[in-house]
């Protein structure tokens, strides 16, 4: 793999620097790629920044998440295929779009109307331990809004935030997910992304609707 002209080994060594020739105290096995952890958790890679050099007691990723991870396995999301991404950026700090999706489903009722009609809200429930909290809902059946009850379906809804930054929403045999990114004071970019236990070009219009 190549930058800029220079050159690299998979390894992330450096292997050929172009137009260096007489440049003075330069040592190319000083001049390589950072290593960094790499790890996989379902269907997401997580990467801890800091060089393995300067942090060889980095934890381990799913010591790391925790209980999320016992805790989440029942949902199989690994089994879930990726569908699709959506990209929008807000006129907010990323704090307060983080803040109104721990408001308890507060705000469903009154903005997610065909959301809330899927929803036993009276038997809604938050729960924090360590470094996530998970926010859950009975499912009803109705006939109120089609296009959610054909979409968001299964006995519980279920929505995580992984701190800081990072939310999972899951129904049967769907996942969409959140990562908010800070881009100044004011403004926040929110990227969606989403799964479908069935991702054939038969699911193409279900999928579509349901990620609407």
């Amino acid at each position: 793999m190549s930058y800029h002209g220079w050159s690299y080994g998979l390894d992330g060594a450096l292997k050929g620097v172009p137009e260096f020739a007489g440049v003075q105290n330069f040592d190319p096995a000083k001049n390589g790629l950072m290593p960094v952890t790499v790890d996989t958790w379902e269907n997401f890679v997580f990467v801890h920044l800091d060089p393995v050099h300067l942090d060889p007691h980095a934890v381990p990723l799913k010591e790391f998440l925790g209980s999320i991870v016992p805790r989440f396995a029942p949902l199989e999301v690994s089994k879930l295929g990726f569908f699709q991404r959506k990209t929008y950026t807000l006129e907010c700090n990323w704090k307060v779009y983080v803040d109104n999706y721990l408001d308890g489903g507060y705000h469903v009722p009154h903005l997610h109307k065909g959301l809330s009609s899927v929803l036993d809200y009276t038997q809604y429930t938050i729960e924090n331990d360590g470094r996530y909290c998970l926010q859950s809902s009975p499912m009803v059946s109705s006939t109120e809004d089609a296009a959610t009850s054909a979409t968001r379906t299964g006995d519980r809804a279920y929505y995580y935030w992984l701190y800081p930054n990072f939310m999972i929403n899951c129904y049967a045999g769907y996942m969409d997910t959140n990562l908010v990114l800070p881009i100044d004071t004011d403004h926040c970019q929110v990227i969606f992304d989403f799964y479908f236990a069935d991702i054939s070009e038969a699911a193409k219009a279900h999928n579509t609707e349901a990620s609407a």
